[in-house]
């Protein structure tokens, strides 16, 4: 990880898996972090261990007011945002919907960053004016399920729901909206790209709900898979690595850019994305 004191970092999911370790980190590098999560207790007790440059805010990331709300709590505490690593995310087992009324995997993996981004844009551009070389930056932590690909007509899985496809398609829309955002951002300073950062020994397949997927999980886990600092240090090279500075618009596996599957690299498919997640959003009249 490139240097990052001074840093003004919001990062969502950081109570555990990769969101910890990169907490860890931006922390030990210098970083003024704000932690996003529901989980207050969680997040005080990382936040007393990383040091007195570090905040919380809680919110449960499914709800999209709750998501707003944390976003105007950031604005009042921070006159600018340097990075913005939309991290938290999460499996479902079962079907179920967020208080808005929205198919949670959708919500929560989607949704959610797409509208945290939004609100938290003036920040970024702030930060982006003040320092043009580095500029400012969305990490927005994707996955290679996205290949799994969007059903367009069926985005809330009111029938044949399945956990990892639900997944899969949010995290399709993220890298479609991300690559869009790129477009949107162009000249502005603020730089928008999305990375999958391996299949990494995480607590997300535990909390889905799924105890067979789970046990599967563990076994194999210690073996395969890569830890979370590994996983972390992908997401903190588009954070902060000054070899990326101007990057925008792409889409990382690891260490290297990389086409995403499908829809995900098709621009009209992008720009539809953007506009079905406005409305979803609540940010736009639907049609």
């Amino acid at each position: 990880m490139s240097d990052a004191s001074g840093r003004v970092v919001v990062l969502s999911g950081a109570t555990s898996g990769i969101g910890n370790a990169a907490a860890r980190a931006l922390a030990a590098g210098g970083a003024r972090l704000t932690l996003v999560g529901r989980n207050e207790a969680l997040l005080a007790e990382l936040a007393a261990e990383l040091g007195d440059a570090t905040d919380w805010v809680v919110a449960d990331l499914a709800s999209l007011e709750q998501t707003r709300r944390a976003a105007a709590e950031i604005r009042e505490r921070h006159d600018r945002l340097d990075v913005l690593i939309n991290n938290a995310g999460g499996f479902f087992s079962r079907r179920g919907e967020s208080a808005e009324g929205l198919e949670l995997s959708l919500a929560l993996n989607h949704l959610s960053p797409f509208v945290l981004t939004s609100e938290l844009l003036p920040l970024l551009h702030a930060a982006a004016e003040g320092d043009r070389e580095f500029g400012a930056r969305i990490v927005n932590v994707a996955s290679s399920a996205h290949r799994s690909g969007v059903q367009w007509d069926g985005l809330a899985w009111e029938r044949r729901y399945g956990m990892m496809r639900a997944y899969g398609q949010a995290k399709a829309l993220m890298i479609m909206t991300t690559n869009e955002l790129a477009r949107r951002l162009e000249g502005t300073g603020v730089t928008a790209n999305s990375v999958h950062p391996g299949v990494v020994r995480t607590g997300i397949i535990r909390k889905s709900g799924n105890r067979l997927l789970s046990i599967g999980f563990d076994l194999v886990a210690r073996w395969v898979l890569l830890s979370p600092e590994r996983g972390a240090g992908y997401v903190l090279h588009l954070a902060t690595s000054d070899e990326v500075a101007g990057v925008s618009g792409t889409y990382w596996s690891k260490d290297r850019i990389e086409e995403p599957a499908g829809d995900a690299a098709d621009r009209a498919a992008q720009e539809r994305a953007w506009t079905l997640s406005e409305q979803l959003a609540g940010m736009t009249a639907a049609d």
